[in-house]
């Protein structure tokens, strides 16, 4: 993803992020994608709903744009 714009690197962590979690079936959905850069790094926040309930998480995902 390194030299790619930030609306596809946005997108292609959405997608990534959505089928590694989607894999496990206790994950019903995973929506409501936010990202904000941060010194280099991509702050993505999201909701998963699953068996025990929803949960709003975030992840860093370290990219030096």
């Amino acid at each position: 993803l390194f030299g790619k714009p930030k609306y596809y690197v946005y997108s292609e962590l959405e997608r990534c992020i959505r089928d590694a979690l989607l894999a496990d079936d206790r994950i019903n959905a995973v929506y409501g994608f936010s990202f904000r850069e941060d010194k280099g790094n991509v702050l993505a926040k999201f909701t998963v709903d699953s068996v025990f309930g929803s949960e709003g998480l975030e992840s860093v995902v370290i990219l030096n744009f």
